[in-house]
């Protein structure tokens, strides 16, 4: 079967997408900023310790942390149209804690390549229906080039086991090791494995050397053979090899520092775009240190700074040849279109077909496209002064149309299209998440209670009931009590929400959820107002949704996406009054301790919902 390379044409460029660094509500605003740059596919680092909390529990869905929803990137990536290059490690240098690699395999015995087996087996089971055509997966990664200077903890079983039975093959006997190592070891177990590597190599050091490179082509090999047998069939890529036959090589773009000219790319290869967003803090359980790609083009509130627009030229002067560029002003000038982007405020003088005072537009980063009134046509050229950034917003670009009224021309209709596709992902995101506290905080229809099995003893659910209550009414006073003396109420609070009895389960389960029937009072009717707020909001959003969905199912004009973008923004300031209120409710009686504690996981919900209209379609 011919893969995604050989099916779609070049230039393919691939931008850096650190999910796990990124709070989830977001990603859809973060990967529309990656469209806007220019990317049109994501390189997708899969750091094993973030997913496999502890020996066999695996989470990929988002159970334990929103940020480790992965096959909800997909998801994702797959509305954006997004290409994704997989990388599953085991080890990821990437600036990340123990690179990528989990702390209890550092900690412990388990051998790597038995434990690296079991995660690739988890993903392949997960992800294999997320591969191209069905999904947007067209690649994935063995990233074997772990570091040489492997810590004691994690290379005992190699130091202790596997580098004397390699040994003991190079060499025919004691006396050859000797004479080739100028030493007088007894037995082939005395020869210790290097803890430090001089700049000059001795025979020992170049043999550990030789040791660890073969231990990297065994494990790329292993590797390589788990994923043929869970039904991979798209190119995997190695750092040991050449590419893949038909995929692509790629080639980096610095991104982070001062950006040179692009290199030049054949139909072998495409465009790796290392670091494009910033994050600061990098989260504790993923860093290894504060702060990732300080200088990156899109800061972590969407924002960019000014290598984002240069980045941008390059890409868009390499996509559409019949543009001009001299490094502050890109333009590409069609019968039907002008579109204008800008490094920097630069005065404009650009040669139109366009008649006479025809209406300039300005589309903001947030998607706003709006009446630009400091530039003007005249005699044939568009003038005045191009802002990068104003008051209210930054500027994406600026266009003049021939025709307002008709769809839009190529590039700008995909470009408004990603936008909107953006918001309308948020709003269903959003759908969802409210839809399920509605559902969750609803409370049933009255049935009558399934008659209890023959020879069973009938079960007093009232008491039951009663019981559940009265254990939540301890166990609220007794965290309180605690809490009050040591401190640190989130933490602990997010420590024993998240605790999970199931050990042996290989995915983690969702947490159980809070029901109101457990509550009684003011604590039951907060939580059915919740609910019903939350079905409200899950039903205003639903209907905007499918409207953005049906706009962008077809070419568009200038009406159609003013409106459709107007309808968004309405929607979601419209669902983030009653859930700030909501927020704020709740608040105040947790801490007046009129709710108990556990009602923060309600509240956590709630704002989660409220942020994700923020960042997605308000656009910070």
């Amino acid at each position: 079967m011919p893969t995604y390379f050989e099916k779609n044409p070049p230039p393919l460029y691939l931008a850096d997408f650190d999910y796990f660094r990124l709070p989830r509500e977001r990603w859809e605003l973060l990967l529309t900023r990656l469209r806007q740059m220019g990317a049109n596919g994501l390189m997708v680092a899969v750091p094993w310790g973030f997913h496999e909390l502890e020996p066999g529990r695996i989470d990929l869905a988002g159970h334990t942390n929103s940020r480790r929803d992965l096959v909800g990137l997909l998801h994702l990536a797959t509305a954006l149209d997004l290409p994704c290059l997989l990388n599953f490690g085991p080890a990821l240098q990437r600036g990340l804690l123990n690179d990528g690699l989990p702390l209890w395999l550092a900690a412990g015995d388990t051998a790597l390549l038995a434990a690296a087996k079991r995660w690739y087996t988890a993903l392949s089971q997960t992800l294999t229906p997320e591969q191209w055509p069905a999904g947007p997966i067209v690649a994935v990664q063995i990233d074997d080039a772990a570091t040489t200077e492997l810590t004691p903890a994690l290379s005992s079983e190699l130091t202790e086991v596997k580098w004397p039975i390699w040994l003991r093959k190079h060499y025919p006997g004691i006396q050859a090791l000797n004479a080739a190592y100028d030493s007088d070891y007894r037995t082939v177990s005395q020869v210790p494995f290097p803890e430090t590597w001089a700049a000059g190599s001795s025979p020992l050091e170049r043999d550990a050397r030789r040791f660890l490179e073969e231990e990297k082509v065994d494990l790329k090999t292993s590797l390589t053979d788990i994923l043929s047998a869970e039904g991979w069939q798209v190119p995997v890529y190695s750092t040991l090899t050449e590419p893949p036959v038909g995929a692509p090589a790629w080639q980096s773009y610095l991104l982070t520092g001062s950006i040179d000219r692009l290199p030049k790319l054949t139909k072998k290869s495409g465009l790796h775009l290392p670091h494009p967003i910033e994050t600061e803090p990098d989260p504790i359980e993923v860093g290894s240190g504060p702060g990732w790609a300080s200088k990156a083009p899109i800061r972590a509130d969407g924002s960019v700074r000014h290598n984002f627009w240069r980045v941008r030229q390059a890409l868009w002067s390499r996509r559409w040849p019949a543009s001009s560029s001299d490094g502050s002003v890109w333009c590409l000038n069609t019968p039907h279109l002008t579109l204008i982007t800008a490094v920097g405020d630069v005065p404009l003088k650009v040669e139109t077909e366009a008649p006479a005072k025809s209406p300039i537009y300005r589309l903001r980063l947030s998607g706003e496209l709006v009446v630009d009134e400091t530039l003007q046509v005249t005699r044939k050229k568009m003038s005045g002064l191009y802002r990068v950034e104003d008051e209210t917003d930054q500027t994406d670009l600026v266009a003049l149309l021939a025709d307002p009224t008709v769809a839009f021309p190529e590039p700008l209709l995909s470009h408004l299209r990603w936008l909107l596709v953006g918001q309308a992902e948020t709003l269903s995101l959003a759908v969802r998440l409210a839809a399920h506290l509605s559902e969750m905080l609803a409370v049933p229809p009255e049935t009558d209670p399934a008659p209890e099995p023959a020879g069973k003893r009938p079960m007093a659910h009232a008491y039951v009931l009663d019981e559940a209550r009265r254990g939540l009414s301890q166990a609220d006073a007794a965290l309180r009590k605690a809490l009050s003396s040591i401190g640190g109420l989130e933490q602990g609070f997010a420590t024993m929400l998240d605790r999970d009895e199931d050990e042996t389960t290989e995915s983690v389960p969702a947490p159980l959820a809070i029901h109101p029937a457990a509550f009684e009072g003011t604590a039951r009717q907060t939580l059915l107002t919740v609910g019903e707020r939350c079905g409200e909001v899950a039903s205003g959003l639903e209907t905007v949704a499918a409207q953005l969905g049906e706009v962008v199912a077809q070419p568009f004009n200038l009406a159609d996406y003013q409106e459709a973008y107007r309808a968004a923004v309405t929607a979601a300031q419209t669902a983030r009054r009653p859930l700030l209120d909501l927020i704020t409710q709740l608040r105040r009686d947790i801490v007046a301790a009129e709710l108990p504690l556990v009602i923060w996981r309600i509240h956590d919900q709630v704002q989660i919902v409220a942020e994700c209209l923020r960042w997605g379609v308000l656009r910070g």
